[in-house]
């Protein structure tokens, strides 16, 4: 019989990873099949849980998997135009019954995700829309089309108190582009080398 999650000490701040192991189970969060959770006693996948995107991040913390991922993009169509925009996701996972996960939710982050760390029942979430420059080529007597994308980063407070109602806390926004980042159970540093 799979062990049960534990409850994560308030205070403590953890960092992800794409694999977790608790007790007899296995969590691993895959490109193609989402989050994958398997026994280790029997050495079989229990179930998987199926999530859009570049798996990034993973926390299990009370019944709960929180799995983060970066390049789920959204695509709008305005008449004869496609709109593409990058986004990450946070997925919310019940696994207190590990052969049966349900996604009980999910929360867009702006821009791709860099990192994450969970303090407590807060997540933040650190993400960057990169300054990137997309030109067609001329077609015949066409014209040559630009388009520009400003750079910048997102410092978002996700409150996972609630699984069932997780909501922004607070979002700072600032120019530059973050990649490196550290937390502790009160400050939160974002860098670029």
């Amino acid at each position: 019989m799979p062990t049960r999650v534990k409850k994560l000490k308030c205070g403590k701040w953890v960092e992800p990873d794409v694999i977790r192991r608790d007790g007899n189970l296995l969590y691993i969060l895959n490109q193609y099949r989402g989050l994958v959770i398997v026994n280790l006693d029997t050495q079989s996948i229990l179930a998987h849980a199926p999530t859009y995107g570049y798996p990034r991040d993973l926390y299990i913390e009370g019944g709960r998997a929180y799995v983060l991922v970066s390049q789920a993009a959204n695509y709008t169509k305005t008449r004869n135009t496609v709109h593409y925009d990058i986004e990450s996701r946070l997925y919310v996972v019940d696994v207190d019954s590990p052969a049966a996960p349900i996604i009980e939710s999910d929360f867009v982050l702006p821009g791709d995700l860099v990192d994450s760390r969970l303090v407590g029942h807060v997540l933040y979430a650190v993400s960057s829309a990169y300054q990137w420059y997309w030109y067609d080529v001329p077609v015949a007597a066409a014209a040559v089309a630009k388009k520009q994308t400003d750079g910048g980063s997102w410092v978002t407070s996700v409150n996972i108190a609630d699984p069932s109602d997780i909501r922004q806390a607070d979002q700072l926004h600032f120019n530059e582009t973050g990649d490196l980042i550290q937390a502790t159970s009160s400050a939160i540093f974002v860098a670029s080398p």
